[in-house]
């Protein structure tokens, strides 16, 4: 029996559970250790994993949780001081955004994020919520490869007047913000819009060393350098601390090292292959 095929094979589209597998492995826990926490959308978060961890913080530090943070005073604040370490903590799976990854987000997938963005649209005081206009409500955006990404957030629920201040500066030069978010959509082209949860400004070297000299009681170790203090969560920083390894690799000389022992010391009277 003679079988002709004209043509070439089909390909087999890729399944949606090979596409949700393929997901699965590019997602990793988020965790950020943050300078500045400048945007925490409390309703939004409390559907998170440690959602209820927040709004814990938040009755702690004396917040009304059913309103946004405007006119409360000093108490957003206090809620930054005592939620910025549980960021670093956190336990909550998302994509890496990504050029490598950007092409496989979708709606409601989950993302984390770190950039340097410009702001478009910054918030205005009174801070008013969204219009769902993009040419009239505040927006970060930066490119992941030939994509646009946009990060749209309500501003009624930025922490501090501080945070907002950021935001104008961002509209002028770049700024680094990480966060998380849920993708709200991606267009024809491939833009994807972000709507974000959590967003701030990173730690950097720089500030690490100085909050460490600022609280230690002892005097600093000889051979401390800028290195010791890496931000292991932010990806900015991994970047710009493999610079500066790099500029310093030629310098390294490599060495031999023997260890020497004493058999009878070790196994006094018996073998080294019986112990």
């Amino acid at each position: 029996m003679n079988i002709t095929m004209p043509g070439s094979l089909p390909v087999a589209e890729d399944t949606d559970e090979a596409l949700a597998e393929e997901l699965r492995r590019s997602s990793q826990i988020w965790r950020a250790r943050f300078s500045s926490v400048d945007l925490v959308n409390l309703p939004r978060v409390a559907m998170l994993t440690q959602g209820n961890a927040v709004a814990a913080a938040a009755r702690r530090a004396g917040l009304d949780i059913t309103r946004p943070f405007g006119g409360q005073g000093m108490a957003p604040g206090e809620f930054v001081r005592i939620v910025r370490p549980l960021f670093e903590t956190w336990d909550a799976e998302a994509m890496t955004l990504l050029e490598r990854t950007a092409d496989k987000v979708h709606r409601g997938l989950l993302v984390s994020f770190e950039s340097a963005m410009r702001c478009s649209n910054p918030p205005e005081v009174p801070l008013k919520e969204p219009t769902g206009v993009l040419t009239k409500d505040p927006h970060l955006i930066f490119p992941v490869g030939a994509r646009k990404v946009i990060i749209t957030f309500d501003p009624r629920w930025l922490t501090t007047a501080t945070a907002n201040t950021t935001l104008h500066e961002a509209a002028r030069n770049p700024l680094v913000f990480s966060g998380i978010g849920t993708v709200a959509s991606v267009s024809e082209e491939g833009n994807i819009r972000i709507s974000a949860l959590v967003f701030g400004q990173p730690e950097t070297l720089v500030q690490a060393q100085f909050e460490y000299m600022k609280n230690s009681v002892l005097p600093e170790p000889p051979g401390l350098t800028l290195a010791d203090f890496c931000n292991e969560l932010s990806s900015s920083e991994l970047l710009q601390l493999d610079g500066v390894q790099s500029q310093g690799r030629e310098n390294v000389s490599r060495k031999s090292v023997a260890l020497l022992f004493d058999e009878d010391k070790v196994c006094p009277g018996r073998s080294i292959e019986m112990c």
